[in-house]
């Protein structure tokens, strides 16, 4: 329980023996779900169509993949590829 005391991508290699790799991050767009817009806190009119980036990461180990996750950004948020 709580935060791992480093990232799980080295735990995993150190127990496994196993190296993860990132596959090139996807990225794309699509329109909003009712949903997503709830949880985004976007109001906007029923009606109304609300794009957003989508984010998508998979990390992999020579048997294939190992957890996959997608962000999904609202409308008007900025994100910077700095590391």
């Amino acid at each position: 329980e709580g935060p791992l005391p480093r990232f799980w991508q080295e735990i995993y290699t150190e127990r496994t023996g196993r190296v993860i790799t990132k596959s090139p991050e996807m990225q794309g767009a699509r329109f909003a779900s009712t949903n997503e817009m709830e949880l985004l806190e976007v109001h906007a009119p029923p009606e109304a169509v609300v794009p957003v980036l989508i984010l998508v990461n998979v990390f992999h180990d020579e048997d294939g993949p190992i957890e996959c996750w997608m962000d999904v950004y609202r409308p008007g948020l900025w994100r910077s590829d700095e590391e």
